[in-house]
């Protein structure tokens, strides 16, 4: 900790990172008075303060890094901000802030257009956001299955495997389409999906699939049919 008041700011820097290991409530208070230091010390003590419990005066002086003009400083506050990050970031000029809102917000709205973000790596992150949270925006996934962008669509057929009730029928339908994705990534988060979802059309459309000649993607039909079958009977 007292390497934190070097004079070097290089040195500062080091230190804020060394003890990011080592949570405490004397290391984060030591950390959160780097807040206003030199760019570089600043962003490695925003990295060690991410997933840290903060009071509510040290959320406070996290704040002004979130509206930093360097846009590094600015996804690292929203990283450590979490849920309690200004929507605002959600429509920063940069795509690492907007992507680390994707990860972070706590709006299933600000989520949802960030789906549609003009960058694919905040879309992808979007919809995995959504995933994890069992979010199903149904339209706006289904869409994003012809996607230009791989990842994309492999984040948007793994979200629609959360899919339930009205929404699931189209999502079994989309994902039977895209189960012949070009990208066996798509095709996999596709299979898996239809075995989340269940139901006699999603194991149709995995039997249909699963007789392709390519070894691999046969055993990924063959294992998302077996998981399928598998939670249909545990649900007798």
């Amino acid at each position: 900790i007292t390497a934190l008041d070097a004079k070097d700011a290089a040195v500062r820097s080091l230190a804020a990172s060394a003890i990011s290991p080592f949570p405490s409530e004397k290391t984060t208070e030591a950390l959160a008075a780097h807040l206003t230091d030199d760019d570089e010390v600043r962003l490695s003590a925003l990295f060690s303060l991410r997933w840290r419990p903060l009071s509510a005066e040290q959320l406070k002086s996290v704040l002004p890094p979130a509206e930093d003009a360097e846009p590094e400083i600015r996804a690292a506050a929203v990283y450590v901000l979490d849920a309690a990050a200004p929507d605002a970031a959600a429509a920063d000029s940069d795509f690492r802030v907007r992507r680390a809102a994707a990860e972070t917000t706590a709006s299933p709205a600000v989520l949802e257009a960030l789906c549609k973000d003009a960058e694919a790596s905040v879309r992808t992150a979007a919809a995995d956001a959504a995933a994890k949270r069992k979010l199903v925006f149904e339209e706006t996934f289904i869409s994003m299955l012809s996607d230009a962008h791989p990842g994309v669509r492999r984040a948007a057929a793994a979200a629609l495997g959360n899919a339930r009730g009205a929404s699931a029928e189209r999502a079994v339908d989309a994902l039977a389409f895209a189960l012949y994705d070009k990208k066996p990534g798509v095709r996999a988060a596709c299979a898996n999906s239809l075995a989340q979802i269940g139901g006699e059309k999603a194991k149709a459309a995995l039997e249909a699939a699963s007789s392709v000649k390519n070894p691999i993607l046969s055993g990924i039909m063959k294992n998302a049919l077996e998981l399928l079958t598998k939670k249909e009977n545990e649900g007798r």
